[in-house]
């Protein structure tokens, strides 16, 4: 039974068992107030889970325990997961469709006090009006990175060494009481600031009674480095952030019907040319970064991107054979579809399949917003390898349009290709009863 509790004397104590895998779990129940709190047993907690917006951390050995939690807490939606130990991330991973993810080691500093004669600079806390600088230089800005700079620096320790007014170098501690948005400005580097400012911050958590910790994208060459030169450790710790889409989130759906929407608008010129006729549609996404690596791609297929006005003509004209438009109204449909292609107020990315080096095969991703995009107006024109070609077409374009920060990918089809769709990787989302809609395959 999962119970919603307040913070107390027993997640304490369960927590501090493994106190260095629970040290972001146990700081971010430290500093976020108004975290929602489960535990299965608020006497002799066997698991603790803490939820703020779209993130969630938690800890259990208890299979059970987290399965309850997971069918009970994240159902239908998007979800975050933040520094959650690798063996429970895998568990939550497998149940899940995975739509990002962070793999990174902790590194801790194992000892009761550093050495200051190490630092040679004048070192001190981040003045506030320097949350703007920090902010651009970090490296997972976003919309709501400046207030929880701000955040971290009036609230919790920092260290900074600044250079006649100028912040040359600093270090934060996040509301996971975990230091990071470490940084250097390039001008300043060389000088051994970083690991001026590591040390001067730890010592600070370290006078403070905590533990100093931080943790390394796995790919981040560079700092396990300054953190091992500092003390730290890491002892085949890792924790890890992650996003997952539980079922089939109201979210997803509206979004994929708004792209449909935007797509209708975009073609009402050749509306009639560019619709087929069917009672149930199947509505299906893909993680562009999750689609199969088994589709046999043959030898003398290629894709390309159509970008100049020819290649833009090239590509109209491949569409209409592959429509099998009729002859006598080719020159006007081709018209039409280089004014959908072209208008400015859409963003076309228009995907042109060869065959030894001829036109085979049309796919066009019309982006929404951010990373999500529509695949419309496909075709193949070589009957005899109809299928392979197809197949090879959306799975090329699907990994090629990813260059243009595309990573998730909606499309349609009738029943009769649902098969195709299931075998590239796509999910289906959910059905739409329409007469008449834009073609798809």
């Amino acid at each position: 039974m999962i119970i919603k509790t307040s913070l107390g004397k027993p997640i304490y104590e369960f927590l501090n068992k493994n106190k260095i895998i629970n040290l972001n779990l146990i700081g971010f129940l430290e500093n976020v107030s108004d975290a929602e709190v489960y535990v299965d047993n608020e006497a002799h907690p066997t698991g603790v889970v803490a939820r703020k917006d779209y993130f969630s951390s938690l800890y259990t050995e208890n299979d059970d325990f987290l399965n309850e939690v997971l069918d009970t807490l994240y159902k239908d939606g998007f979800y975050g997961f933040r520094a959650i130990y690798r063996p429970i991330a895998e568990k939550i991973r497998s149940r899940f469709i995975v739509n990002w993810e962070s793999l990174n080691a902790l590194y801790y500093l194992p000892v009761k006090e550093v050495d200051l004669n190490r630092i040679k600079s004048h070192v001190k806390s981040i003045d506030i009006k320097d949350a703007e600088i920090i902010n651009h230089y970090y490296t997972y800005k976003d919309e709501t990175s400046l207030s929880r700079i701000k955040d971290d620096i009036v609230n919790r320790p920092s260290s900074a060494i600044y250079v006649d007014g100028d912040i040359a170098s600093w270090v934060l501690i996040h509301n996971d009481n975990s230091m990071g948005i470490m940084y250097t400005k390039e001008e300043y580097r060389g000088r051994g600031y970083a690991e001026e400012v590591t040390i001067d911050l730890a010592n600070k958590i370290l006078k403070s009674g905590g533990t100093p910790f931080l943790t390394i994208v796995d790919e981040n060459e560079m700092s396990p480095g300054l953190a091992r030169k500092c003390g730290f450790i890491h002892d085949e710790i890792y924790t890890d952030w992650f996003g997952i889409i539980s079922g089939t989130p109201k979210e997803l759906i509206d979004l994929h019907d708004e792209c449909d929407k935007k797509f209708e608008k975009a073609i009402e010129i050749a509306r009639e040319q560019l619709a087929t006729t069917t009672k149930k549609l199947n509505c299906m996404y893909i993680l562009n970064n999750k689609a199969t690596n088994n589709i046999l791609i043959p030898e003398n297929f290629q894709i390309e991107v159509a970008e100049t006005i020819e290649e833009k003509l090239i590509w109209c004209a491949t569409l209409a054979e592959g429509l099998d438009i009729k002859s006598d109204e080719k020159l006007d449909f081709i018209e039409k579809v280089m004014r959908i292609v072209t208008d400015k107020e859409y963003e076309f990315k228009l995907i042109l399949g060869t065959v030894n080096g001829e036109p085979s095969s049309t796919a066009a991703f019309l982006r929404l917003f951010d990373d999500a995009c529509g695949i419309y107006m496909i075709s193949v024109t070589e009957n005899a390898n109809k299928t392979k070609i197809l197949e090879a077409t959306l799975i090329t374009a699907i990994k090629k349009v990813q260059e243009y920060n595309m990573y998730l990918s909606f499309a349609n089809s009738n029943e009769s290709s649902l098969d195709l769709y299931s075998k590239l990787g796509f999910i289906h989302s959910h059905y739409r009863e329409s007469e008449k809609f834009s073609h798809s395959v």
